[in-house]
């Protein structure tokens, strides 16, 4: 996703950065005019023009990610984007001013080597992303292809220098952030409190959803309270094979099509209804090739079970689902639970029908996918999980994390208020 976002922004930058009102002035003057000052440090209109079309370019290309319209020209999309920048020009000047008098700027030579590393790595990420973009069927020798590259890449605001001046400002603005809460402490009663209040909330939510619970597990949470009647199940999956789907998806559409026709004012009832059930035959057909095409590897798999097979060795290399090949459900299994959403309901059945914990259904025949083979591997303990070492931990950690991100943001807000500041925003319209 991050390229995706990335490639929109360099595409963006050429588009807009030709054609947006607010392109800087070629005058000198002009482009040193004052628009922003905080105590002592000055941006001028150059400074803040060059930013508003970095802003527009980025609600640009994160409108267009989701098939929206941006217009970088209109004057409310303008005036918002000078906000946001002034505002976070605001920002920037208190934080640097106060890395400053803490002395948190000053760098060894190891904290410069460290940086020089970075920026040459950030610097090569975005030069690959140029070559994916510009260059992807370059026949350019590799010498002249490196040039261009490299050509490029600085023309679009990624050469070295800026980069690794990113680079520096990130690892000042996180030594400030952690000089700023290096006193928060989480305590053991704020981190029960905490526990207690997700238990509470689990249950309200939970409690007489067990299909909830089963579908927020199988999505990778962990509520802290769970309900009657879950179920823990694996699954070895034997697919229809790829030409037998499209068969079957070409014979469903045959149906609808023939019940289309048949539901048209002017249809031959007769001629149409013989066209719509030679299409149900044609489809029961594909689904019976589907099924015979995978009879022998699920027979395959039934028969080494009944010999004695390792379940989860035998699932690792026969299954054909995702999520019994890796991630949490792999290891734990499905959650399941009666007449749940979020699963093909024969599945569901099947799951559900199985007695005993270790008990293995048969063929499981799914028209959505192929086969089934279900086994029972345990029940999700009812009522409130027990606080436990790892739980603690998470919650400390999160407690500490959201303590520091408020006390960091309130203090650059009361820095922000302290501090003496001019604006004249007018001046970047004239």
């Amino acid at each position: 996703m991050r390229k995706k976002v990335c490639l929109a922004l360099l595409l963006a930058a050429v588009m807009l950065l030709s054609g947006c009102t607010m392109i800087v002035k070629d005058e000198a003057v002009d482009a040193a005019t004052e628009i922003l000052k905080v105590n002592d440090t000055v941006y001028t209109k150059g400074d803040v023009a060059k930013m508003v079309d970095d802003q527009l370019s980025y609600m640009y290309s994160m409108y267009s990610q989701y098939g929206l319209s941006f217009d970088p020209t209109d004057k409310t999309n303008i005036s918002d984007a000078q906000d946001a920048v002034i505002e976070a020009l605001k920002q920037e000047a208190v934080k640097k001013q106060h890395i400053a008098a803490e002395g948190l700027d000053v760098l060894t030579e190891e904290d410069e080597a460290k940086l020089d590393e970075q920026a040459a790595s950030d610097r090569d990420y975005w030069k690959e992303l140029v070559k994916a973009y510009y260059f992807a069927n370059s026949s350019m020798e590799a010498e002249e292809l490196e040039a261009e590259l490299e050509k490029q890449t600085d023309a679009l605001g990624y050469d070295l220098e800026t980069v690794r001046q990113q680079a520096k400002d990130a690892l000042l603005e996180e030594r400030l952030n952690d000089f700023v809460t290096k006193d928060v402490v989480i305590t053991d009663d704020e981190v029960t409190a905490e526990f207690e209040k997700q238990v509470a909330d689990a249950q309200t939510t939970y409690a007489e959803d067990a299909s909830a619970f089963a579908n927020a597990m199988n999505n990778g949470d962990k509520p802290y309270f769970a309900p009657e009647g879950v179920r823990l199940v694996k699954q070895i999956l034997i697919k229809f094979t790829d030409e037998d789907n499209a068969a079957i998806t070409a014979a469903k559409a045959a149906v609808t099509a023939a019940e289309e026709a048949l539901n048209a004012e002017d249809a031959d009832q007769a001629a149409c209804e013989e066209k719509l059930a030679q299409a149900k035959s044609d489809l029961e057909a594909a689904y019976q090739t589907a099924f015979a095409n995978i009879d022998a590897a699920a027979d395959d798999v039934i028969a080494q079970l009944n010999d004695g097979a390792d379940w989860d060795t035998l699932m690792a290399e026969k299954t054909q689902d995702p999520g019994m090949q890796s991630g949490d459900t792999a290891e734990t299994g499905y959650a399941v639970c009666k007449d749940m959403s979020g699963f093909d309901t024969v599945f569901t059945e099947a799951a559900m029908a199985l007695e005993n914990v270790n008990d293995v259904s048969g063929k499981i025949a799914s028209e959505l996918y192929g086969y089934y083979i279900i086994r029972y591997v345990g029940d999700v303990t009812p009522g409130a999980t027990q606080m436990t070492e790892e739980i603690a931990s998470g919650i400390r950690t999160t407690l500490e994390d959201n303590a520091k991100t408020e006390l960091f943001n309130s203090t650059v807000e009361s820095w922000i208020s302290e501090a003496k500041i001019t604006v004249d925003k007018g001046a970047l319209n004239n």
